[in-house]
């Protein structure tokens, strides 16, 4: 079983070239081929070798690949980088026996932030407008958000975030082609509290029903964000430490 292959002595002294071979072979006496190879790719690189050998064997000559989104994060990373030096276009999802998706189902937006700046978590705070809590990011995936929903919800409830979905993804294509401004839109000012709905004077480039009534439903019943826009450590600013001053901890350490 040695060869002067200086690689294999790895795989040698762990006893796992005889098993290599010995499936090889076994492959062979099954299929009735005159040659059969097998490796010992690491997950990672073999999804990646997989991808190209798909694109070399296939007919339509596609560049799109998809991968199922339960594929480990480490995986997906070395996918992605070698499909970017291949020019290659990985789309992420889950679906199931017709086209649709599985109980969870992840939402890639890395080619709408690509195509004009808007992010996972613009939509995540739109959503908010349109009555729905936002949703788990970027987890697993970057660049992503999660859809779980429970078994409790109704048809309509689901309904409606569907529709709320389709209607954002319009906004976004008003923003991709030009029509809305990039930087002041209804995504990147979103949420819309009711505190801004009551000052007046509304000077948004976008008209005041679609910020804060975007879809029928809203108007029957409507969650309203408790705070407008806060964009992480920028929005934190405005936070004031309520704890007591160091004078008090010290006179309560004295008190005997």
């Amino acid at each position: 079983w040695y060869t002067a292959y200086t690689p294999y002595q790895a795989e040698v002294s762990q006893g796992r070239l005889e098993v290599l071979l010995s499936f090889q072979q076994m492959i062979c006496d099954l299929t009735g081929m005159e040659l059969a190879n097998a490796s010992l790719l690491d997950e990672a690189t073999a999804g990646a070798e997989a991808m190209s050998m798909c694109r070399r064997l296939s007919k339509a000559k596609s560049n799109v690949f998809f991968v199922d989104d339960r594929v480990h994060p480490q995986t997906l990373a070395v996918i992605k980088t070698r499909a970017g030096f291949m020019g290659f276009e990985i789309l992420v999802g889950n679906p199931g026996n017709n086209g649709l998706v599985a109980h969870e189902c992840i939402v890639d937006l890395s080619g709408i932030r690509e195509s004009c700046g808007i992010t996972v978590e613009d939509v995540a705070k739109r959503l908010m407008d349109y009555g729905f809590h936002a949703p788990t990011m970027s987890w697993p995936v970057a660049d992503s958000f999660m859809i779980e929903p429970t078994e409790s919800e109704s048809r309509e409830e689901l309904d409606r975030f569907c529709d709320a979905l389709i209607s954002i993804r319009g906004e976004i294509a008003e923003i991709e082609s030009g029509q809305q401004d990039p930087e002041n839109n209804l995504l990147k000012n979103a949420p819309h509290s009711l505190h801004l709905l009551t000052l007046g004077g509304w000077d948004r480039r976008y008209p005041l029903e679609v910020a804060f009534f975007p879809s029928p439903a809203t108007r029957r019943d409507k969650y309203w964000p408790p705070v407008g826009r806060v964009d992480n450590v920028q929005g934190d600013k405005t936070l004031v430490c309520s704890c007591p001053p160091i004078d008090y901890y010290e006179e309560e350490v004295q008190t005997p």
